[in-house]
């Protein structure tokens, strides 16, 4: 089983996820190479996205050139559990349990998770000199 936030093509169940693609965009949506998160974890950490990029949609196409991706990198390296619970609302208990269901981990933890495997995947595309692009929901 999957416990992973950030999924493969695969794992995902439903049509609510952003995408993220390495490379130019081969297809709009819905390519078997990507990266997904679902869309209501997504915007739990939407504003590290909006912070490194002014332009960004998480209802849009982005291109994120190399240096975009290198500002997104460091953006998502900043983030502590501290800053994650100061800006994540505790409201949504139903979302917050249902990603204990999948991860096995506590929230927090697995959003941590979840941001150190975009810094992978991010470092990835810089090492192939390759442009991503986030496709939104």
């Amino acid at each position: 089983m999957n416990t992973s936030l950030f999924q493969s093509y695969e794992t995902i169940e439903g049509t609510c996820y952003v995408e993220f693609q390495m490379g130019e965009a081969k297809r709009e949506f819905w390519d078997g190479a990507s990266k997904y998160i679902d869309g209501e974890i997504f915007t739990l950490i939407s504003f590290i996205f909006d912070s490194s990029n002014s332009h960004f949609s998480k209802f849009g196409r982005n291109r994120l050139t190399l240096i975009e991706m290198k500002r997104l990198k460091s953006e998502l390296k900043k983030v502590n559990s501290a800053k994650l619970e100061q800006s994540i609302d505790l409201a949504d208990t139903k979302l917050w349990t249902q990603m204990e269901a999948k991860t096995g981990k506590p929230p927090y933890s697995a959003i941590k998770e979840l941001l150190e495997e975009l810094i992978i995947w991010l470092d990835t595309a810089l090492v192939k000199q390759q442009e991503i692009v986030i496709l939104g929901i």
